[in-house]
């Protein structure tokens, strides 16, 4: 579901469901050269499909953007720990994941979330609050607009995709200008 590989041949992590895979030879070996890591949270709860993820240069902090929990894990995947539960009240669900460094990240998910953080998800703050669409739309579409995807070039500029409209940023996602509309959901910028 998700894919971040540090080198071209060397070391990467692929998000599966309630899994991380990690690799130290680029993948080469199918099979041989990945050790599958267990993602599970204290009380036994399960992360959902990881949808984004992000190893750090000294391989040791992996954030992983579940469909149902952000976690982060400081030793490198041997035990996790939860940033932010995406279940809950609000019923939201974790999109996607991107990272100017290994500090400054952005989590989004469904109706309209965007969490930023400086600090590799020690603490972080919401760049978008949630937006319910009123009244909810049908099932089995989501209510609110679902943040897709994003990607920031400087500290808080790029870009943010909602459906089928991308939009540029200035201020990490908090004001919008659509930057361009396409026939089709866009999944990552």
């Amino acid at each position: 579901y998700s894919i971040h590989f540090l080198t071209a041949i060397g070391v990467g992590v692929v998000g599966g469901l309630n899994y991380i895979f990690k690799t130290t030879d680029g993948g080469v070996i199918i099979g041989y050269g990945w050790v599958a890591y267990p993602i599970i949270l204290p009380g036994n709860l399960l992360p959902g499909k990881i949808n984004g993820i992000h190893i750090s240069a000294d391989e040791q902090t992996i954030i992983a953007n579940g469909q149902d929990y952000l976690v982060k894990s400081i030793d490198a995947g041997l035990t996790w720990t939860i940033v932010y539960a995406w279940v809950g009240g609000i019923k939201a669900s974790g999109l996607h994941l991107t990272w100017k460094n290994d500090n400054e990240l952005w989590a989004t998910g469904s109706n309209n979330l965007i969490i930023n953080t400086t600090d590799a998800f020690s603490t972080f703050n919401f760049v978008q609050p949630f937006l319910a669409t009123i009244p909810p739309p049908p099932p089995p579409i989501s209510p609110g607009r679902n943040v897709q995807a994003a990607h920031f070039y400087l500290s808080q500029e790029g870009y943010t995709s909602r459906g089928k409209d991308e939009f540029y940023t200035i201020d990490g996602g908090y004001t919008l200008a659509l930057s361009e509309t396409v026939p089709f959901y866009i999944q990552a910028v």
